[in-house]
């Protein structure tokens, strides 16, 4: 993390320490939960949360293929029954090259929300819900062509770096299918609308884990790989 600015480094710190005890409250709570439901049969039965770290491939592959994108993104979830509680944590670098600038975003950002699942008893998930997210990165453009006026040439002129946040809101569906023994894929759709930014300075262009700064709303695509924790024995 050397390259993050020290609020980044804090935020980071921050949702890291929100995951960890999240992760240990799971955990906990799948040893001894005492979450009761009733069936079709009136019989009362234990409903114990299914935990499950997930790894965005999607951005993996685009940091791989792609030299103005790199990134990574990774999830913890609790499947209870129907609900399923998440947390998300990523980090991106855009560094698009425009015609007269180079504008580059480079920071974190998380994410918390619930959704629920379509199917009751299954391995399978087909769900809908929401997250609240933010982001916090540091904006720089570089290479921006300035014209001499006195020699009428472009000379290139790196800004001065500039600190940026946001928040915004997602509207999510997700698909994921049990794949083999402890292993999920599945891909998921997300609508953002943005809900507050604020930079020092100049407009950035592109927001980490949002899109670009100007829209406010947004669409994005992900692809998980999830690994079911043994928290639960059939």
């Amino acid at each position: 993390m050397s390259g993050l600015t020290p609020l980044q480094k804090a935020m980071f710190k921050y949702c890291f320490s929100i995951l960890l005890a999240f992760s240990i409250l799971l955990q906990s709570k799948g040893q001894s939960d005492t979450t009761y439901v009733k069936d079709s049969t009136k019989k009362i039965r234990l409903i114990k949360p299914k935990i499950r770290l997930g790894l965005d491939v999607s951005r993996l592959f685009l940091s791989a293929i792609r030299n103005d994108f790199k990134g990574g993104e990774a999830s913890v979830d609790a499947n209870i029954g129907k609900h399923i509680y998440e947390f998300h944590l990523g980090y991106a670098t855009h560094s698009q090259q425009l015609d007269n600038y180079k504008p580059v975003s480079s920071g974190v950002y998380g994410s918390i929300g619930y959704s629920k699942n379509v199917f009751s008893e299954s391995d399978n998930i087909l769900s809908v819900g929401g997250r609240l997210a933010g982001s916090s990165f540091g904006f720089q453009a570089k290479s921006v062509k300035l014209e001499d006026v006195y020699s009428s040439t472009n000379q290139l002129i790196d800004f001065e770096k500039i600190q940026c946040s946001a928040i915004w809101g997602e509207f999510v569906s997700s698909m994921r299918a049990k794949i083999y023994g402890w292993i999920m894929m599945g891909f998921e759709v997300r609508l953002k609308a943005r809900l507050y930014a604020k930079a020092d300075g100049y407009q950035p262009y592109v927001i980490p884990g949002y899109g670009f700064y100007s829209g406010k709303t947004s669409i994005g695509f992900n692809y998980f790989i999830f690994i079911n924790l043994p928290t639960v024995k059939k």
